[in-house]
């Protein structure tokens, strides 16, 4: 089921929520409930200023709103991508933005429409309406890996 992205991006649920904390360190472990890993590369970037702010979600309801786990690394980073560890086996989406200028929010024009890179799992294309979890889910099981290209609307 798909959301209206004016609609998600006007009442300010799109990656202004609060979720980004600071940096972190790519391999750093975030959290504690599992075995698996899921490794994020990131490609894309029209840039290496600024941070790669990738969200992690582990279900439909909280799908870009509450982030199941977080990270930010350096754009500069970004091929060499995030690791989430400790995973418990399932279906998990990310969400990723390129903060560009650090203000730690996605910055967006007079229509709401993103400023700066943004993307999502399976590289679904941002159009009309953002994807819903059941499209933008991966299988985490083991070391799992998934490649992310970075879209500017």
């Amino acid at each position: 089921m798909s959301k209206s992205l004016s609609g998600l991006i006007l009442s300010g649920l799109l990656f202004s929520t609060g979720f980004y904390t600071g940096s972190v360190s790519a391999a750093e472990v975030v959290g504690n409930s599992g075995v698996n890993k899921l490794h994020v590369v990131v490609t894309g970037a029209k840039n290496r200023r600024g941070k790669i702010v990738l969200a992690l979600f582990d279900n439909e309801k909280d799908f870009t709103k509450k982030p199941y786990r977080e990270m930010v690394i350096d754009a500069g980073d970004a091929a060499s991508g995030a690791i989430f560890e400790h995973l418990a086996d399932g279906d998990y989406a990310v969400a990723i933005f390129h903060d560009e200028n650090v203000n730690e929010m996605l910055d967006r024009n007079f229509l709401g429409v993103p400023e700066e890179g943004v993307a999502f799992s399976n590289n679904l294309e941002v159009k009309f309406s953002l994807p819903g979890f059941d499209d933008a889910k991966v299988l985490v099981q083991g070391h799992s890996a998934i490649s992310i290209k970075l879209n500017y609307l």
